[in-house]
């Protein structure tokens, strides 16, 4: 089956289903529930992410239209992320049990989906180790706007942007480090050229060094 095919019988599955809208900070999902549900994102950004004991969050990643959330579509296990809006967001919201009834019936659509979670659980893992071989928070910031230029930027003019409001916090979070450590090492490849912050966006003057580099 082509691609088109399975994207509309997906699109049928998913019309059957209300659609909730959150504002950008809303909690769409959290931790500690077995939650009998799956959310599907039509629009919009959604940050997976955890807290540990001390209170602490760690942003697992950034997902976009089309992602599915939470992954464990195939277990019963306990939700332990949360997931927040991090842009105004547009979700489908449907019991997990319809969808797996909807999967065993098209099992085209499952492979599709499989792969999709497997490369995105490949993201996390190549990131997650970059950033325990590393201990240098200029190298990790770096990996990590390849990655977001990767999948998010758009080509313009020779440089690549990526159209998110990223806070210093937020950086920090997805990087294992503090505000103030992110906030130098930001100011640094600023003065290198290597990055460009606007308002709404960063702007990566050349990826292909940045990209050789990992």
């Amino acid at each position: 089956m082509d691609k088109i095919k399975k994207e509309k019988k997906l699109q049928t599955f998913l019309n059957g289903y209300k659609s909730f809208v959150y504002r950008k900070h809303d909690i769409i999902l959290s931790a500690g529930h077995n939650s009998q549900y799956l959310f599907y994102i039509v629009k919009g950004i959604v940050n997976d992410y955890l807290i540990n004991s001390a209170g602490t969050s760690f942003t697992i990643d950034l997902l976009q239209e089309n992602d599915f959330f939470p992954i464990f579509i195939f277990t019963d296990s306990v939700n332990t992320y949360y997931f927040q809006a991090y842009s105004s967001v547009e979700v489908k919201r449907f019991p997990k049990k319809d969808f797996l009834s909807f999967l065993e019936v098209n099992p085209e659509i499952l492979m599709t989906i499989s792969q999709k979670i497997s490369t995105t659980a490949a993201l996390i893992h190549d990131r997650l180790e970059h950033f325990l071989m590393s201990d240098c928070i200029e190298d990790r910031l770096q990996y990590l706007i390849v990655q977001l230029a990767q999948r998010f930027g758009i080509a313009e003019n020779g440089k690549t942007i990526i159209p998110m409001h990223l806070t210093h916090n937020d950086l920090a979070s997805y990087i294992g480090a503090t505000r103030e450590s992110v906030t130098r090492c930001l100011a640094l490849l600023v003065r290198k050229g290597i990055l460009r912050i606007e308002k709404e966006c960063i702007i990566a003057n050349d990826l292909t060094s940045l990209e050789q580099k990992f």
